[in-house]
């Protein structure tokens, strides 16, 4: 059976101050205590391999966790959050024009046929999860641990438990019932040989943060 840890990124300056973070949107200085601390935590759970989203606040989080076990981070797009509109990138969430706009991609969030601009779609990211999962269960090592985003892991979750035939309306349902703090822990379990090949054994641990 395949164990993977996926870690939320410790808190970035754009969590800090409620604005829209960009690829390369640094950790916060509580951020960089966080990290430490998940790092500290990580040190105790045996782990093969670390891979981590492209993203500079995931890689900041990883690297953190990397140094620690003496693992260098395997950096992956495909456990990158969601793309936003890149126009808003920055700009702080309850702009009016930033809330607007949200409230119009959450309106349209079931509308397959709906697209504002450059942001990703429920279906863009739902392939993304199903390719996610595909790594994943192929990759050789035993346990893994892979630091993402909370957007793109709850639709993971939705992703695994629902397999391809997931809908916007199931997929919306998990988006608002499971919420993660930075640096909280998930642990996904695999086995192909189950009825259900991937299990959900922890969700959004983060005692390690007291």
């Amino acid at each position: 059976m395949k164990k993977i840890y996926i870690v939320r990124h410790a808190q970035s300056t754009g969590n800090a101050d409620r604005s829209i973070d960009c690829a390369t949107t640094p950790l916060s200085e509580l951020g960089r205590r966080q990290a430490e601390s998940i790092a500290t935590r990580i040190e105790r759970i045996r782990h093969d391999a670390i891979i981590t989203s492209t993203m500079a606040r995931a890689v900041e989080t990883a690297e953190a966790i990397g140094a620690r076990s003496g693992m260098h981070p395997e950096q992956s797009d495909l456990f990158v959050e969601r793309a936003w509109l890149s126009e808003h990138v920055g700009t702080v969430v309850d702009d009016e024009h930033v809330a607007a706009l949200g409230k119009l991609l959450e309106e349209n969030f079931e509308n397959a046929d709906f697209r504002h601009g450059t942001e990703e779609t429920f279906e863009d990211v739902k392939v993304r999860a199903g390719k996610a999962l595909d790594f994943l269960a192929a990759r050789p090592e035993d346990t893994l641990v892979v630091v993402s985003h909370t957007y793109f892991t709850r639709v993971l979750l939705a992703r695994a438990l629902f397999g391809e035939a997931l809908t916007a309306s199931e997929c919306k349902k998990c988006m608002q019932f499971f919420r993660s703090d930075n640096t909280g822990i998930t642990l996904f379990t695999y086995d192909p040989n189950r009825t259900t090949p991937w299990e959900l054994s922890i969700w959004n641990d983060h005692a390690h943060l007291g």
